[in-house]
């Protein structure tokens, strides 16, 4: 909070010495917290470096900044204060944020800021976009006069006027007439040297493994720069460890050829409930993850106190998700997202009288005309990186900074703007990096077939405390939902043979492919899918979820 008073001003801030600092000199003051790639000084020092920097560039100083941080900026010297708050480029601190008549006050957390929102009012429709992605709308929360600042934005309160606006913007331009091989030489060079340099600001760092391509990348760029792999720390978590060519085994094969120090840590139910409630708070239950991810905050708890770990360097997707898309509904659905005349049984969530699915339709066509895109392709990715990546996975990276910080070298700035310039072709399922990986790493590279995240259909098939669970919460949703029809998902959420029964048909078709015009068939039916507006299918026992996080909203922080 900030206050002025008999013309200074003071500022009291929660202070991690290691990442927070405040420089103040006639009447400007910056206030830092996070990490700086610009700067390989101390916090303090760090501090001055930007004050120096907003004295010369004005407003805009944070454009070429690089790392994960978050910027106030309070200048008294002018009669009437100048107060700017900035998000990192990809907005991967959280700070929300409550604007009105009594004042501004910002948290990076929900709950302290509940007692300044006097008359709260539910977001309808931020509620239902959570209940079709497991996400809120980008800068929206369940509470209409709580938002959350977005990658590249930054406010500016001045005399009472709030104003937000933004440095920096994700445009995708691609250039067409790109080479292929310019293009992999471009990402190579720009990913090995984002990744090596966000490892060198890493204090106690381990790597976050699995058999996905985008750990991978990361561990192989950083195993080849070291002279001495066993002095490097990977770390994999998750149930059935011993489960065959999943991602635990695919880590743990590759520590061993490497002689890393490998820590695996094996997730249980055990504690599900107190680990939800812990999650809830530290993630400000931003996602559906808060749940069904819930186990990682003890993992980061046991990682920091256990083995000394202070940061984790770790892939996230966003390199071209998903396949090409053609109409608006398909650049969507990449990102869990859709129209509501697109996912069955939607009008069933909700009580008839509301006509939540014509509302609804109205705000998607809104969201989607906020950004700039020269295709459907282009939105695709666009939406990926504003939606999904800011909205869905930020959160369940922000928690772990009470006890570890998470870099993201994959979407730092500099690697999102070449990617901006990738034709279609090469973003497509992330082609172009899969096939670098491939290309750089050879026969050594294994990528996993099955991965080892919770079951959670098969969890509360099983667990009548979790349907007891589920029964308790659905009575708190609020009123525009339709607690019946959730109630009867809780005793109906799935089969969890599906998967089996997909891998059983694979493995008949497969010896059919030399007789069989396969890839044909496969050709015609992407070409379908591609063309014409794909449904989104929402499995009931992620309904039972995202419900359940929602009641929780209403229960702890609107009623």
């Amino acid at each position: 909070m900030y206050d002025f008073v008999d013309g200074t001003f003071h500022i009291n801030i929660d202070k991690d010495s290691r990442k927070s600092a405040t420089y103040s000199k006639d009447r400007l003051a910056i206030s830092f917290e996070g990490v700086l790639l610009n700067q390989q000084e101390s916090s303090e020092k760090t501090a001055k470096y930007l004050y120096d920097k907003y004295i010369r560039d004005g407003e805009l100083f944070v454009k070429p900044l690089r790392g994960s941080f978050q910027i106030a900026v309070i200048d008294g010297r002018s009669p009437d204060t100048r107060f700017l708050f900035y998000a990192d480029h990809t907005a991967s601190r959280q700070i929300f944020y409550h604007h009105s008549k009594e004042g501004f006050v910002f948290s990076p957390d929900i709950e302290p800021l509940i007692p300044h929102v006097y008359n709260k009012t539910v977001n309808e429709m931020a509620m239902v976009h959570f209940m079709v992605s497991g996400h809120f709308p980008s800068g929206h929360t369940a509470v209409d006069e709580i938002k959350v600042l977005g990658p590249g934005e930054y406010l500016a309160l001045q005399a009472g006027n709030l104003e937000k606006k933004q440095y920096y913007r994700f445009v995708l331009e691609p250039d067409e007439q790109m080479d292929r091989r310019e293009a992999s030489r471009a990402l190579d060079s720009v990913l090995t040297e984002r990744i090596l340099e966000y490892w060198r600001h890493a204090e106690d760092p381990a790597i976050l493994l699995s058999g996905g391509y985008d750990s991978q990348f990361i561990f192989y760029t950083i195993a080849h720069a070291v002279e001495d792999t066993s002095r490097l720390t990977t770390v994999t978590w998750g149930q059935h460890p011993g489960r065959r060519n999943a991602d635990m085994a695919i880590a743990r094969r590759t520590a061993e050829r490497f002689g890393t120090r490998h820590i695996e840590i094996e997730k249980t139910q055990d504690h599900w409930r107190a680990e939800y409630d812990d999650m809830f708070k530290a993630q400000s239950g931003m996602t559906d993850s808060s749940f069904y991810h819930a186990h990682e905050l003890a993992v980061c708890k046991t990682l920091h106190k256990n083995y000394g770990i202070r940061s984790v360097m770790r892939g996230d997707e966003c390199l071209g998700f998903g396949p090409d898309a053609h109409t608006v509904q398909n650049a969507l659905l990449p990102s869990s997202m859709s129209f509501p005349k697109y996912v069955p049984g939607f009008e069933e969530w909700f009580a008839p009288e509301n006509r939540i699915s014509e509302r609804y339709s109205r705000f998607m066509t809104g969201l989607v005309k906020q950004y700039e895109y020269q295709s459907y392709d282009c939105l695709k990715d666009t939406l990926d990186f504003y939606q999904r990546q800011h909205m869905n996975r930020n959160p369940l990276n922000y928690f772990k900074l009470d006890y570890l910080e998470v870099f993201c070298p994959l979407i730092d700035p500099d690697v999102l703007d070449l990617i901006s310039k990738f034709p279609s072709r090469f973003r497509r399922h992330k082609q172009l990096f899969k096939k670098l990986l491939e290309t750089k790493i050879g026969r050594q590279l294994e990528i996993a077939e099955n991965n080892n995240l919770t079951d959670w259909r098969s969890e509360i098939n099983r667990s009548s405390e979790l349907i007891a669970f589920f029964m308790e919460e659905s009575e708190k949703l609020p009123s525009i939902f339709n607690p019946d029809f959730f109630r009867s998902r809780i005793f109906s959420p799935g089969t969890s043979h599906r998967k089996n029964i997909k891998a059983l048909i694979k493995d008949r078709v497969r010896p059919l492919k030399k007789i069989l015009p396969i890839e044909f068939i496969q050709q015609t039916l992407a070409y379908r899918k591609r063309h014409i507006n794909q449904s989104l299918h929402i499995p009931p026992h992620l309904l039972m979820i995202r419900a359940a996080v929602l009641a929780r909203w209403c229960d702890w922080w609107i009623v």
